[in-house]
């Protein structure tokens, strides 16, 4: 009986199990919607930001702006977007994995990562990061876009770093998230590969005051959106990676009370026939004694 007892046990607690995470792949789903929701209310701006960038870069002429300026002996900085929690499958591994593959072949002069997770990734490989950013990849925000958009663009202006990479992971759909390594700075072909083009090409734009005053307001906000898509999608991708974590663990656990009901059935029926048994044994030997009592008299 003492096993009846064990089985029930466990099945009643992974159906407690089952029911977190049920929960948590709701709680996932609606927070993923909701994130990818605020994205695209702010993507018309960010669009039309990057496509101005576009319009000067194809009317560039002799423009000579660190911002466009390759540096033969480049010195790169890294922001790699990760997560600070867990049960998320392999997400938050294959990030890293790919992120540290990237930067193998690069002179990096800084590393920055939001993230505890990611953190803890390059400091066993005693890779030195220079700021980690804590409970910002759980909530995307401008705010917090802007906030890092501007450190990016100090460490360039101030020459610490003549390349600025981001890494992160892009939301394709519930079931494809990729991850990507994109050039923040300087700007170049591949900065607009993904900017449509807005019809009928124009030959004598002019920019006042000059293009050199627009492009230095136009690249700080081309970075924020930039970032706040990257926190945007990296988080719609954790997420994802969360629910189908989740997904799994409740279809596992489904056929884990499956199994263990099978067992306790049978337990219990092979406790219900030793029961019989054993009153077929006593009924038998108390009938047996009450013959050989009859005998003697």
């Amino acid at each position: 009986m003492k096993n009846i007892n064990e089985l029930k046990n466990r099945i009643k607690v992974i159906k407690q199990t089952k029911q977190i995470t049920k929960a948590m792949y709701l709680i996932s789903s609606a927070k993923m919607k909701r994130a990818m929701a605020r994205y695209h209310s702010n993507l018309p701006y960010f669009t039309r930001v990057k496509t101005v960038l576009k319009e000067i870069w194809e009317h560039n002429g002799n423009l000579q702006h660190k911002y466009c300026l390759d540096d033969p002996e480049a010195s790169a900085a890294y922001i790699v977007i990760g997560t600070d929690r867990g049960l998320a499958g392999g997400y938050s591994q294959a990030l890293n994995n790919f992120a540290w593959e990237h930067i193998q072949d690069k002179n990096v002069v800084r590393l920055i990562t939001i993230g505890t997770l990611t953190a803890g990734f390059f400091s066993r490989r005693q890779v030195e990061t220079d700021r980690t950013f804590v409970d910002l990849s759980h909530d995307p925000s401008l705010h917090s876009a802007r906030l890092i958009a501007a450190y990016l663009l100090d460490l360039f202006n101030r020459n610490i770093a003549s390349e600025i990479y981001l890494v992160y992971t892009e939301y394709v759909n519930a079931a494809l998230q990729r991850n990507k390594a994109v050039r923040l700075l300087p700007l170049g072909p591949e900065t607009f590969k993904d900017v449509k083009p807005t019809g009928e090409r124009q030959q004598d734009l002019e920019f006042i005051p000059s293009k050199e005053s627009v492009l230095e307001k136009m690249v700080p906000e081309y970075l924020v959106g930039t970032v706040y898509g990257a926190l945007v999608h990296s988080f719609a991708s954790e997420q994802s990676a969360r629910m189908n974590a989740m997904d799994s663990a409740t279809r596992n656990a489904d056929e884990l009370v499956e199994s263990l009901t099978l067992q306790y059935n049978r337990a219990r029926q092979w406790g219900i026939t030793q029961e019989i048994i054993e009153i077929s044994a006593g009924t038998n030997a108390h009938a047996g004694g009450s013959n050989d009592y009859g005998s003697d008299r």
